[in-house]
């Protein structure tokens, strides 16, 4: 199907909201542009929904991640490994992990950001995308 360019940049613009840093605004604010914006295009309605599912799939493995690593950090702060006579290598298991949680952080919001440019892409060429690992809330 052809779409206009006005099209093409309305159904990218979603994908450009997500990614100012204030998580319940984004999902928020897509929402309420897709109510308002969805029925102009099914390009527009199809964008804006694949980004609420992403928002709201990535906002969930985040707080599943974080869940997980407070968990490992409040079990090692529960046991007090200084009155432990335990070798220095648990500590340096300890900060090991720390950096591990670090990272994947990371990694998750630079692929947050991969995605994100890559759907503007496929919405400016007028095509449609999905992002991976998506749970589907809305149909």
């Amino acid at each position: 199907m052809h779409y206009s360019t006005q099209q093409k940049i309305l159904a990218a613009l979603p994908h450009v909201i997500a990614m100012v840093p204030i998580p319940p605004f984004n999902i928020l604010a897509v929402y309420v542009y897709r109510v308002l914006a969805g029925q102009q295009s099914i390009l527009i309605d199809e964008h804006s929904k694949e980004n609420i599912n992403f928002q709201l799939s990535y906002q969930l493995y985040f707080l599943c991640f974080m869940i997980f690593a407070f968990g490992i950090n409040g079990l090692s702060s529960f046991f007090d490994i200084s009155a432990m006579d335990l070798p220095p290598v648990f500590a340096v298991i300890g900060v090991g992990a720390g950096f591990i949680i670090i990272g994947l952080l990371l990694l998750h919001g630079f692929f947050v950001l991969i995605f994100l440019v890559a759907a503007i892409v496929k919405a400016l060429m007028g095509k449609p995308y999905k992002f991976p690992l998506t749970i589907r809330f809305l149909k």
